[in-house]
C-alpha cells in the first residue's frame, strides 16, 4: 500500500492568479525543511485528467500542514474558492493552530472570518521578498526573529558606554511600502472662465444691502480692484448681481490664464471657498466665521440630528449634532465640524478636510474659544488614525451626496472635486502594521457614534 502523501502547504486560488501562484509554488518547493524540500499541493500540478478531483482536493487538504488562501477580488467571489477555504477553516475554526494563512495578493473585500487571521501582504512587488520570507517562516514553524545583543554592549561597564554604543549603529526602519491616504481631494474640473465688472460698491455687505431680491439664487462673488468677480454669468438677468453692474462693462477671463497669474490665482481660491460655503449651507452645514470651521446646524424641533452616509461598502448613520442635557438643563450643543478649504498644493487645487468638533450654547451661539478647544480635545483624544480617516471619509461622502464627485454649481461648468483623495507612498514603515484592506472601507458601525465622556459637571458648564 502506498504511503499517504503529506503536503506542507495547500494552495487555494482563483485561476486568474494561476501564473503568480505557479511562481510562488515553484520557489517554495526549493526551500529546505527538516532535511527535505517543502512540498506544495497545487491543483495545476497535482490533479490528473480524468481523476476524481473533489476526492483529490479533499485528501490533499486533509493531509496538508497549512493552507494558504490567495486573496484577490476574483478569488473572494469565487464559489469554488469559498468552498475550499471554508473547508480548510473547519479544520482550525478558532485559528489558534495557525493552520490557515491568508495571502493578500491584491486589494479585495476580505471575508469576515479571515480578517481576524494574520495575513501575509504580497500586494507590493517591491516587498515580495519580505512577504515571501514571512510565509516560509510560518510554514517552517520558526519563531519571529528577535533582537540580538551586541557583544560590545554586554561588555560595557557603564550606562553611558551602553548608550554610546547603541547610538553608533542605530536600528534601521523596516523597508515596507506604506500607502497613506491623505485628506486632500483634487479639483478635477473648473468653469472655463469667470466674469467681472466694475462696481462702485466697496464691500460685500454694501452689495448685499443693495440687491433687491436676496434669495438662494445669489451666487458666490468677491470684490477685487473695484470689480465684482463671479463664476456665474453676469450677463444673465437671473443673476441678482446683474442689477448692480453695467452690462457693457462685463469682462470674461479664462480660468486657464488666471491659474498662471500670481495675482489672480489667490482670488480664484477665495472664490472657490465662497462657492463651497454657499453649497454646504444648502445641505444644512454652516460656517463659523469666528472659529473658521464648518459644522452641522442643529435641528429646530429635536435634540439631535442624524445623517446617513455610505462608506465604500455599506450605509451607516451617525449623530452629527446633539443637545447635551443634564438634570433637564441644556448644557450645550455638540456639533461635528471640519476645517474645509481649497488650497494650492504643488500647483494644483485641492479641497483639504480636517474633521473636528464645535460647541454652541443653544445650537447657534458659539461657546468661548477656550472652552471649544478644551471640549474638542476631550472628544477627539481617543480617536485613532482609523477613526480620523473614517471621519474624513464621512465628510467627503456626505457633502458629495455619496457620489464619485463633489459638484459645486455655477452657471456654466460646475466645480468638480474627486472624492478619491491623494495617496502618499513611503518606502519605509512598520512591518506587519498595515490595516487590513476593506476594514476602513467597511468600518464597524460604532465608529460613527463614538461616545467620549468629558466629565464636565453642570458647575463646569457655567464657567
Amino acid at each position: 500500500m502506498a504511503d499517504k502523501i503529506t503536503y506542507d502547504l495547500y494552495l487555494i486560488h482563483n485561476k486568474i492568479d494561476e501564473g503568480w501562484v505557479t511562481d510562488l509554488a515553484t520557489r517554495i518547493e526549493k526551500e529546505q525543511y527538516q532535511g527535505r524540500n517543502l512540498k506544495v499541493f497545487f491543483s495545476k500540478w497535482d490533479i490528473e485528467t480524468g481523476q476524481n478531483f473533489v476526492l483529490t482536493l479533499n485528501n490533499a487538504l486533509t493531509n496538508s500542514r497549512f493552507a494558504a488562501i490567495i486573496l484577490s477580488p476574483e478569488a473572494v467571489i469565487s464559489d469554488w474558492v469559498q468552498r475550499e477555504w471554508t473547508s480548510a477553516l473547519l479544520k482550525d475554526i478558532s485559528g489558534n493552530a495557525g493552520r490557515i494563512i491568508p495571502v493578500l495578493r491584491r486589494n479585495c473585500n476580505i471575508p469576515l472570518f479571515l480578517r481576524v487571521l494574520a495575513w501575509v501582504d504580497f500586494r507590493n512587488q517591491l516587498d515580495y521578498d519580505r512577504a515571501y520570507n514571512e510565509l516560509i517562516r510560518r510554514i517552517k514553524g520558526e519563531n519571529k526573529p528577535r533582537g540580538v545583543i551586541n557583544p560590545e554592549l554586554e561588555s560595557a561597564t557603564s550606562p553611558f558606554s551602553i548608550l554610546a554604543s547603541a547610538l553608533i549603529e542605530p536600528i534601521s526602519p523596516d523597508i515596507v511600502q506604506e500607502q497613506l491616504e491623505s485628506n486632500c481631494y483634487p479639483v478635477i474640473g473648473l468653469p472655463m472662465s469667470w466674469f467681472r465688472a466694475q462696481t462702485h460698491f466697496n464691500s460685500v455687505s454694501e452689495i448685499l444691502q443693495n440687491i433687491e431680491k436676496r434669495n438662494s439664487r445669489l451666487p458666490a462673488f468677491i470684490i477685487k480692484e473695484h470689480d465684482i468677480i463671479c463664476l456665474n454669468d453676469l450677463h444673465d438677468a437671473q443673476n441678482p448681481l446683474s442689477q448692480l453692474i453695467d452690462p457693457g462693462l462685463i469682462r470674461e477671463e479664462a480660468i486657464q490664464d488666471i491659474f498662471t497669474d500670481s495675482l489672480r490665482k489667490p482670488w480664484l481660491i477665495e472664490l472657490l471657498n465662497k462657492c463651497l460655503m454657499i453649497s454646504l449651507f444648502k445641505k444644512g452645514i454652516a460656517f463659523d466665521n469666528d472659529h473658521f470651521r464648518y459644522y452641522f446646524i442643529a435641528p429646530r424641533e429635536s435634540n439631535e440630528r442624524k445623517e446617513r452616509w455610505k462608506s465604500p461598502k455599506k450605509w451607516s448613520q451617525r449623530t452629527v449634532a446633539r443637545a447635551v442635557i443634564q438634570d433637564d438643563i441644556l448644557l450645550r450643543w455638540e456639533h461635528q465640524a471640519a476645517y474645509m478649504q481649497f488650497i494650492n498644493f504643488e500647483n494644483r487645487f485641492v479641497l483639504l478636510i480636517e474633521p473636528t468638533w464645535t460647541f454652541t450654547k443653544d445650537g447657534k451661539r458659539s461657546l468661548e474659544f477656550k472652552r471649544i478647544t478644551r471640549l474638542a480635545i476631550r472628544k477627539m483624544y481617543r480617536g485613532n488614525n482609523a477613526v480620523v480617516l473614517n471621519d474624513t471619509r464621512f465628510w467627503i461622502a456626505y457633502i458629495s451626496e455619496n457620489r464619485n464627485e463633489l459638484r459645486l454649481p455655477t452657471s456654466g461648468q460646475p466645480i468638480r472635486i474627486s472624492t478619491t483623495p491623494y495617496i502618499a507612498e513611503l518606502a519605509v514603515g512598520l512591518e506587519w502594521d498595515q490595516i487590513v484592506p476593506d476594514v476602513v472601507s467597511n468600518p464597524p458601525s460604532d465608529w460613527d457614534n463614538l461616545e467620549y465622556k468629558d466629565n464636565e459637571t453642570s458647575k463646569g458648564e457655567e464657567e
